[in-house]
Parts: structure tokens; C-alpha cells; sequence
């Protein structure tokens, strides 16, 4: 809105909007972690009972459970489709009117000072989401601590940084 519409920003983004959108993201967001945890937790654990992993991940916890998965499996691919893929299709969706807005700026000072500020966000919109895809929607099977203790760091440490 701040760039494709900069002049109606105030109006199209009151604050009665922001506020409504925070809650929905936070609602959403915690209503997957509740389910990964549930079903998670559910499960019956064999020791020994430590993760080889920087964070407590999911993936990672899976690994320690002593019953099938393939149920928890089908679950993170379905929440990582849900909580991941349907935010980033959103995402390049207003990067696309984003990006065309900024080519209909007539100079080219203008221009390269938008495309540089969108710089920034895409590239840890990347950082962050092409890992966590990486990380929750592959097969169980795909597993590897010490790979995905690199990824992890990346998409958790990496992109907050930046």
C-alpha cells in the first residue's frame, strides 16, 4: 500500500485494519504451533532423549519418537502448506504489484531507490522461507541432523539478523 498507493496510505491502512491484521496473523500462528506440539507430544518417546539440533524443531523431535510418524509427517506438509506457502504466495503477490509500480516511475533515481529498499525485504523473505519450506515439507526420510542444523541457523538466526 505504501508504495503502489503511497498517497492513500492513511486511509487504507487505519488502525482498526493493523490491529485486525495482527490478530489474525497471531491467531493463525498460534493455532499451528498448538497443532504441531499436540500431535507432537502425543506420540511415544524412546531414550535417548536428546536432540542433536540448536533448536527444538519438530523434525528434530520426530526423530526421537519410537512410533510411526507418517501421520505427523502428512501434518507438517499440510501446516507448512497452510502456514508457509499460502503467506509467500501473498508475499510475491504484492511484490509483483510492487514491481510494477516501481516501473512506472518516470526517474530512474526513483527507481533504483524503491527497487533498493525492496532489496533488503526480499532477500529475507528468501532467507527465511526457502529453509523453513526446505525444513517442513519434506519426507521424514530426507532426514539429517547436521544438514539441518545449517539450515536451521539460517532461517531462524540468518534472517533475524538481517
Amino acid at each position: 500500500v505504501a508504495i503502489c498507493f503511497p498517497l492513500h496510505y492513511t486511509l487504507l491502512m487505519s488502525h482498526s485494519i493493523c490491529v485486525n491484521t495482527v490478530i489474525v496473523c497471531w491467531s493463525i500462528s498460534i493455532a499451528g504451533a498448538l497443532i504441531y506440539t499436540v500431535f507432537t507430544l502425543h506420540l511415544p518417546y524412546c531414550g535417548p532423549y536428546k536432540i542433536n539440533h540448536f533448536f527444538c524443531e519438530v523434525p528434530a523431535v520426530l526423530k526421537l519418537a519410537c512410533a510411526d510418524t507418517s501421520f505427523n509427517d502428512r501434518l507438517d506438509f499440510i501446516l507448512g502448506f497452510l502456514l508457509l506457502l499460502v503467506p509467500l504466495s501473498f508475499i510475491l503477490a504484492s511484490y509483483v504489484l510492487i514491481f510494477a509500480s516501481i516501473f512506472r516511475i518516470r526517474s530512474v533515481q526513483g527507481r533504483l531507490k524503491s527497487f533498493s529498499t525492496c532489496a533488503s525485504h526480499v532477500t529475507v523473505v528468501t532467507m527465511f522461507y526457502g529453509p523453513a519450506i526446505i525444513m517442513y515439507m519434506r519426507p521424514g526420510s530426507w532426514y539429517d541432523p547436521e544438514w539441518d542444523k545449517k539450515v536451521e541457523v539460517l532461517y531462524n538466526v540468518i534472517s533475524a539478523f538481517l
